[in-house]
C-alpha cells in the first residue's frame, strides 16, 4: 500500500488542478470565450457582432461570417460576485459545434456592464456585456 501513497497523491493533485479560473481572464478585458485556457472566441470589433436579449438572460458573440459564434443563456442575470447561474452555452468554431446544457457558472467578476463567468466542471471561462 505504501507504494501507491505518491501514484494516489499524484492522482488527487491532477485532479485538482484548473479547478479555479485563470487570473489572465479576470485581468483582461476581452470578451471571450476559452475552453481549458484556450481561446475558442475572441471579440473583434472591427470582424464581430455582439447581441444580446436582456429579457431572456441571452448574450451572442459571432464572427462577421456568423461561422464562429458563442451563445450563452443564462437562468438569471447576474448580479453579485460569487453568485452560482445554471445556463446554457453552444459555440462554433467554424468546424465543430459544441451544446452544453445545465451549466453551472459562477461569477467572477462584475464591472462597467461586463461579466467575467467561470464552470470548474467544464474549464469553461467566458465573459459576456451585459
Amino acid at each position: 500500500m505504501r507504494r501507491f501513497l505518491p501514484i494516489i497523491a499524484a492522482l488527487l493533485l491532477a485532479a485538482s488542478c484548473n479547478l479555479k479560473v485563470d487570473e489572465e481572464f479576470l485581468v483582461n478585458s476581452d470578451i471571450c470565450l476559452q475552453e481549458s485556457g484556450k481561446m475558442i472566441l475572441k471579440y473583434e470589433s472591427t470582424t464581430c457582432q455582439m447581441s444580446s436579449n436582456p429579457e431572456k438572460h441571452r448574450y451572442r458573440i459571432m464572427d462577421d461570417t456568423m461561422s464562429r459564434y458563442y451563445m450563452v443563456t443564462l437562468g438569471e442575470e447576474p448580479k453579485s460576485v460569487g453568485q452560482k447561474i445554471i445556463g446554457d452555452l453552444r459555440w462554433s468554431t467554424g468546424v465543430s459545434v459544441e451544446n452544453y446544457t445545465g451549466v453551472e457558472f459562477t461569477v467572477e467578476k462584475l464591472e462597467g456592464g461586463q461579466v467575467w463567468l467561470w464552470s470548474s466542471r467544464r474549464k469553461i471561462a467566458v465573459s459576456i456585456m451585459l
